[in-house]
């Protein structure tokens, strides 16, 4: 039987990372943090504050379970593949934790109209609103919370001809982004765009492949998420 422990985020870091064996620089690659930063989570001197998107990155990527015990996801238990869960209504005395097979779960699709509604995504911009609708999961796509936008007609033409109407864009947001990377990015005033972004030191562009559109410059301040567009499935 596991022990089950309440910690916090950085703690449960440590533990998942020290039991899983995972190399540091290899954590780095995979979630798109600095091997500093890193360092920093894994310091027994210091306490930081890590954002619950990384940590959610971590624990996905090492296959934990992870248990909120508090509404602001402060403390939590985490629970590792094979080991006992903690018993609740979802979980019978005995159960294990054993991950969910990503190669046969689909991504989940919303249109960008639908997009534009701020009850779709959760406030780290994970897609919380099942469509129903869905599209089969490329063989290289880890990430848990991926997510498919198909472009409506209604959609602007400011990414043609690279971008059409009925295309499916495969959206990654725990994808490292840099510069020239193709996103779907949201501002706190607007709703979803497809767009080419570029990293400036206080502000973003967002560029479009359509030459009648002109550039977006936007600060950084007003961004609410920018998430990398991993595939495109053509109509």
């Amino acid at each position: 039987m596991s022990i089950i422990l309440t910690m916090d985020r950085q703690e449960a870091i440590k533990k998942a990372v020290l039991e899983s064996g995972v190399q540091q620089n290899v954590l780095s690659q995979k979630i798109g943090v600095s091997e500093t930063q890193i360092s920093l989570w894994m310091s027994d001197e210091h306490k930081f504050k890590i954002r619950l998107p990384n940590f959610e990155a971590v624990m996905n990527l090492l296959n934990y379970k992870v248990i909120w015990n508090d509404i602001s996801k402060t403390d939590c238990t985490i629970v590792a593949p094979g080991e006992e869960l903690p018993p609740s209504e979802e979980y019978p005395q005995g159960a294990t934790w054993e991950p969910p097979d990503l190669n046969k779960k689909p991504i989940p699709v919303v249109s960008t109209v639908s997009a534009g509604k701020s009850d779709y995504f959760s406030d780290e911009g994970h897609l919380i609103y099942d469509t129903g609708d869905v599209v089969q999961r490329p063989y290289d796509m880890k990430d848990i919370h991926a997510y498919g936008l198909r472009i409506d007609k209604v959609f602007s033409d400011s990414m043609q001809p690279l971008i059409k109407a009925g295309d499916i864009m495969i959206v990654s947001p725990f994808a490292t982004v840099v510069s020239n990377d193709l996103v779907a990015v949201r501002t706190k005033q607007h709703s979803v765009m497809i767009k080419i972004v570029q990293f400036h030191r206080n502000f973003v562009e967002l560029l479009s492949t359509n030459p009648a559109h002109a550039k977006i410059k936007v600060d950084q301040d007003d961004i609410r998420y920018i998430h990398k567009i991993v595939h495109i499935k053509k109509k």
